[in-house]
């Protein structure tokens, strides 16, 4: 059904046709059908076009760190996957008072139902998430940077997180 609205709306002709199906304006990095990273603009609940981008995203690594840094912010993560600072640069403005994405676990013993009861003293449970096993960087382009974090979580689970800057 949606491919048949958009096709309706938009067309059948090759390339990328952004649809906007939210109520604000929106410019975004989008992969387009070749896998290519484009920068797309769209009115509100309209049909957008491929623009040029206005900003480049530059990613810099120093001493175990990585700089992401576009006209607007300047983020340095660590190696553990924290968030060291994050600069608003319009003000210079650092907005962090302590490292952040730090991941909390907590343990989930509901006492009625699985998947959706979670009890409050769940909250008693805290602990933070262990360090990033590894870092690496998995998109270095003009329109896109992103790092990948991976994480031991209990014997046999990791999690992979990617930061990205656009």
């Amino acid at each position: 059904l949606r491919d048949r609205a958009a096709k309706a709306v938009a067309g059948t002709g090759k390339g990328l046709v952004p649809i906007n199906t939210i109520g604000f304006a929106r410019t975004e990095v989008v992969a387009d059908n070749d896998g290519k990273l484009v920068c797309v603009e769209a009115p509100s609940y309209g049909i957008g076009q491929i623009i040029p981008a206005t900003d480049q995203v530059a990613l810099m690594q120093n001493n175990g760190r990585v700089v992401l840094e576009n006209n607007q912010l300047r983020a340095e993560l660590s190696r553990d996957g924290t968030v060291v600072s994050l600069v608003e640069k319009s003000t210079g403005r650092e907005s962090l008072a302590e490292p952040a994405n730090r991941i909390r676990l907590y343990d989930d013993q509901s006492t009625a139902w699985d998947a959706w009861d979670v009890d409050p003293f769940h909250l008693e449970t805290e602990k933070d998430c262990p360090p990033a096993d590894t870092m690496k960087v998995v998109t270095q382009s003009p329109l896109r940077g992103e790092v990948e974090f991976t994480r031991r979580i209990g014997k046999q689970s990791s999690m992979r997180q990617i930061v990205r800057l656009d």
